[in-house]
């Protein structure tokens, strides 16, 4: 679907934080695919330069999946598009899309989001959502993975769509014995492939952020200091003792039981 090829200046681009914008999903509510996305805010005035931007300046959003891109018209920087329930028509994979949000004046970028995380209501009342990204898959007789898990990517905890057992459903709710049983592992896997890619110091949109934030927040170590295998082995194992202690699954599970 992509029909243009837009110049971009890395020196001169702004870059719009997620707090800047309303954009929010909707998921089927039998295999939890995502169907479609609502447009609401976009408020750049705080961003030193930002005046420089032309009002008739367009905003881009573009919707990715493994194989396919849509690009949407959101209107203009003086006067934006207000979208309810626009349908997303990706072929491939209807789960884990990317969203890059840019104001383009003719074919130059002024401000962009190259990673933009949309809200997801179906997560809303996760307590472990700041930790991991998760998406239903077809994965046959494997009830979840965590995938890819070599650094390349942000790692994904991909459980089976089976609606007979809904495993998304019951980890976003309060199904202490899936939580207990999936969560912490699927965490473990997702901070070696951190510990292989720790990611560059600055890239505020880089998937490895969100967990620097709370490892900061949290008087964990930072990766970058690690130095040897054993030093990673013993922070792997500290920094899982802190978020088991945090989340408390296993607690909450023998409470439910």
């Amino acid at each position: 679907m992509r029909t243009k090829t837009f110049i971009t200046n890395p020196r001169r681009i702004l870059k719009i934080d997620k707090s800047m914008v309303d954009i929010s999903i909707k998921r089927d509510p039998d295999d939890k695919s995502t169907k479609s996305f609502s447009f609401s805010r976009l408020d750049i005035s705080s961003i030193h330069g930002s005046g420089s931007i032309k009002k008739d300046a367009n905003i881009i959003l573009e919707i990715s999946s493994n194989i396919d891109t849509q690009r949407i018209d959101l209107g203009s920087y003086g006067s934006p598009k207000i979208i309810y329930d626009q349908l997303i028509e990706l072929e491939g994979k209807k789960y884990n899309y990317t969203y890059h949000l840019f104001i383009v004046e003719g074919y130059e970028i002024r401000a962009s989001n190259e990673q933009l995380r949309v809200t997801d209501p179906s997560k809303d009342n996760s307590d472990f959502r700041g930790f991991i990204n998760v998406e239903p898959e077809n994965l046959g007789e494997v009830a979840w993975r965590v995938f890819p898990v070599d650094g390349s990517s942000e790692p994904i905890l991909q459980v089976n769509n089976d609606p007979e057992i809904d495993i998304f459903t019951r980890l976003h709710s309060m199904d202490s014995t899936f939580r207990s049983l999936i969560v912490i592992n699927a965490i473990e896997q997702c901070l070696r492939a951190l510990l292989i890619n720790p990611g560059t110091t600055g890239d505020e949109d880089a998937w490895q952020t969100n967990w620097k934030i709370f490892f900061s927040e949290n008087n964990i170590d930072n990766i970058e200091d690690l130095d040897g295998d054993e030093d990673k082995q013993n922070w792997l194992q500290t920094t899982l003792d802190k978020i088991s202690s945090k989340l408390l699954l296993f607690s909450k599970m023998k409470e439910a039981s």
